[in-house]
């Protein structure tokens, strides 16, 4: 019981000691911040102190060169108002300044504000004449016109023309560098000349135009004094300090003076103690509700320790749990991948889009189609991307569309489309997109398939053009057909099929008219060979040519038999034969078979005249010759003898 007496005191020791170490470290890092803080102030108040200096500098600069141009264009008053918002647009912009132009006469040439000559202006032109030329005299009437007059006269040299009056607004000069800079909630600046005259002030405007060696009672409302704003009007250029307003709440405040001829401005940046701070504190509380909260942690890290062995069992299941869930998880994202890799490789375009119409996502093959970034297309309305031929096409698409979200499909085939010099037909399946059990969206698969519907028309004109030439081959089959039937009805020869089963199956009118039967009689192959054996080897096949003399009914004489075997339409084997008249033919045989007997007797006489003649030539030639020698009388007789 002692111990635990003990070790409750020490943990409370401890505890204690740790907060008050914690007070003391935090009150210490607030004034650390606080000062760190006023140095940023610094910089903000010289940046601003700076920036006015070099603004007033440019201003004067602008003012010199606008009286050179001045001088050279000389104080007529024709065309000056342009002239003058050309020449000195630059120096005017954003700082309110009024400007007046009086010539050597004392007679106001120009007056941007429209205001005529004051007597101050008089007293300024008496001043202005004392000025050398190309110098700029500052008069200050902060106090009185919250303005600062810049004079300077017009001219070169020794001549002069007249002067110039330049009026700077000082609540201008305010807003453009002051009015802008907070600091936290409360925190501003504020701006009082050299002699602690309040130029700015943007909490307390009643009092700009009152000096705090002159402070009336409104002064103390809001300061107990004005001891810091002496010190600052004192001190050098820049610096920083604090000070107690009479509500208690403490303040610092960063000062910079911006030299502006003779006179000097003091830019003053100020925000409450307590806004620097106001983190640190909230966090000293977090820290010491983190001491008491150690504290309790380390009192229940015992139990703690209890619990967690029992939770341990617990998280061993729960950590075989969650590894099976990364597993289901990894192979959901296997499957999202190999889904995605199949929608990726496939040349259909699919795209899904929401209740709303809007596109969710798209394959590739549908983003080469839109010939658009998938980027540009999610998020926009489906209408928007699809290329609609007609509006009419676009009310129908919308009413699959809504009865696609009641879950039925839809199909689109061959629709036809022009995008740009292309014709395109593609066929689209509309399909609802369910999840647990409600649609969810909408699935628009397409194919392009202009090449089919382009094959389809040629297929369909060549089909068209073919059936033109059947048509045609018809028509000439037909002619010729009748045109053979005409020969071979008309032939005079006769012609005869017979089929695998030795009928007859066809008869020319020639061979009908030789057997006397008329059309439609039937005709039997001992009609037309009676018993010749020549019907046999017709039938056997076993020959093609033979000529008989024979006795066709009415007709009788020698006739040719010419038989061919023919293939049918329909496969089996027919044979065709045919029979011609050969009697005359026979007759001139038989009268050229005499006449080339005579023929050959008379050749075989001349031959034997020929053989006869040539020896009896040969003694004739022989006896001429020895006719021509001397001869007795018996041998010249002989020899005439001989001759005849």
């Amino acid at each position: 019981m002692k111990t635990n007496i003990i070790l409750l005191i020490l943990a409370v020791f401890i505890v204690s000691l740790f907060i008050t170490l914690n007070v003391f470290f935090q009150q210490n890092y607030q004034s650390e911040m606080a000062e760190q803080f006023n140095r940023q102030q610094l910089l903000i108040a010289k940046s601003v102190a700076k920036n006015i200096e070099s603004h007033m500098d440019h201003i004067q600069e602008e003012t010199l060169s606008f009286v050179r141009l001045l001088a050279d264009r000389g104080l007529d008053s024709r065309n000056m108002e342009e002239f003058v918002n050309d020449a000195f647009a630059e120096a005017r912009e954003e700082i309110s300044i009024n400007l007046k132009i009086i010539d050597n006469q004392g007679r106001l040439k120009y007056s941007s504000s429209g205001e005529s000559l004051t007597d101050r202006d008089a007293v300024f032109f008496r001043e202005a004449q004392k000025i050398e030329t190309g110098r700029v005299k500052f008069v200050d009437l902060s106090l009185e016109s919250k303005k600062i007059v810049m004079l300077t006269p017009i001219g070169r040299s020794s001549e002069r023309k007249g002067i110039l009056i330049v009026d700077v607004m000082l609540h201008t000069i305010s807003q453009k560098f002051l009015a802008a800079i907070r600091e936290g909630t409360k925190g501003h600046a504020w701006m009082m000349d050299g002699k602690g005259t309040l130029l700015y002030h943007p909490t307390q405007p009643q009092m700009v135009g009152k000096n705090i060696y002159a402070a009336d009672k409104t002064c103390f409302q809001c300061h107990e004094s004005f001891d810091v704003e002496k010190r600052i009007l004192q001190s050098e250029d820049i610096g920083f300090s604090a000070y107690i307003a009479p509500y208690g709440e403490d303040k610092i405040i960063a000062f910079s003076k911006a030299k502006v001829a003779d006179t000097t401005w003091i830019v003053c940046v100020t925000i409450p103690y307590s806004e620097v701070t106001f983190s640190i504190r909230k966090s000293m509380k977090l820290h010491s509700l983190l001491v008491i909260f150690i504290f309790i942690a380390t009192v229940a890290s015992a139990f703690g320790i209890v619990v967690m062995n029992r939770q341990r069992i617990k998280a061993q299941e729960r950590t075989r749990h969650l590894e099976t869930q990364r597993q289901l998880e990894k192979e959901i994202v296997q499957t999202k991948d190999y889904l995605e890799n199949i929608l990726e490789s496939t040349e259909s375009k699919i795209m899904v889009l929401d209740r709303d119409m809007k596109i969710r996502t798209l394959n590739s093959a549908q983003e080469r189609f839109c010939k658009q970034k998938k980027e540009d297309i999610i998020g926009i309305s489906f209408f928007d991307v699809f290329p609609f031929s007609s509006e009419s096409d676009r009310s129908k698409f919308a009413e699959y569309m809504r009865t696609c979200l009641d879950g039925t499909s839809n199909r689109v085939s061959d629709y036809e489309y022009i995008r740009g010099q292309e014709r395109l037909h593609i066929n689209i399946n509309i399909n609802p997109l369910i999840l647990h059990g409600e649609v969810s969206g909408i699935i628009i698969s397409s194919n392009d398939v202009t090449e089919e519907v382009n094959l389809k028309e040629v297929l369909r004109d060549y089909a068209a053009r073919l059936e033109e030439l059947v048509k045609e081959r018809t028509d000439e089959l037909i002619s010729e057909k009748e045109k053979l039937n005409a020969i071979v009805e008309t032939v005079g020869a006769g012609i005869f099929l017979i089929d695998e089963q030795s009928n007859v199956t066809w008869v020319n009118r020639t061979l009908r008219q030789w057997l006397g039967k008329e059309e439609g009689q039937p005709v039997s192959l001992h009609d037309i060979y009676g018993e010749h054996d020549l019907q046999r080897a017709i039938i056997d096949n076993r020959i093609l040519q033979e000529v008989i003399h024979h006795e066709f009914g009415r007709k009788g004489g020698f006739f040719q038999f010419t038989a061919n075997t023919l293939v049918g339409p329909d496969g089996r084997m027919q044979t065709l034969v045919l029979v011609q008249d050969i009697t005359d033919m026979k007759k001139m045989e038989e009268q050229m078979m005499h006449s080339e007997k005579v023929s050959a007797l008379a050749r075989i006489s001349a031959g034997v005249a020929h053989e006869i003649g040539n020896p009896l030539t040969s003694i004739s030639s022989y006896v001429q010759i020895l006719r021509e020698m001397e001869h007795d009388d018996f041998t010249k007789e002989s020899l005439d003898t001989i001759a005849k």
